[in-house]
């Protein structure tokens, strides 16, 4: 553990070595969950049952890589973003149309997502923190 005092190397090199490094590092981190790192590599591992949150509208690669292996079901509020894969969706929308449902409508919700899922299925959640 390193002490030196603000007195013994002047406010503006103490400023330089404790504060800007630890800035730069809240900052790295930070920024780390909002930009997507290219570099990752995709475990060929399975993914382990849970739930997960994937903060990215980039779904081409949750669909493509993470969840390759499953059967998808998607409950979205940007049906766009999910037309090309052609999986089963359920639109949260108060427009009357087929495949939607009212947002506020959660035992409609619960029972699509219970009667559409089977076991090893994976269900995507669209738009929970929707404002």
């Amino acid at each position: 553990m390193l002490f030196v005092e603000n007195d013994v190397i002047g406010e503006s090199a103490y400023f330089a070595l404790f504060y800007i490094p630890f800035a730069f590092g809240i900052m790295k981190n930070f920024l780390g969950i909002f930009i997507p790192n290219n570099k990752r590599r995709v475990s060929d591992k399975p993914l382990s049952s849970g739930a997960y949150i994937y903060p990215s509208l980039n779904i081409d690669y949750l669909i493509t890589e993470i969840l390759r292996d499953r059967n998808i079901l998607a409950v979205v509020r940007n049906p766009h973003l999910f037309e090309k894969y052609k999986l089963p969706i359920l639109w949260l929308s108060k427009v009357e149309k087929e495949n939607s449902v009212s947002p506020t409508h959660l035992e409609k919700i619960l029972y699509w997502a219970v009667t559409m899922a089977t076991s090893g299925d994976a269900l995507i959640i669209d738009g929970l923190f929707h404002r």
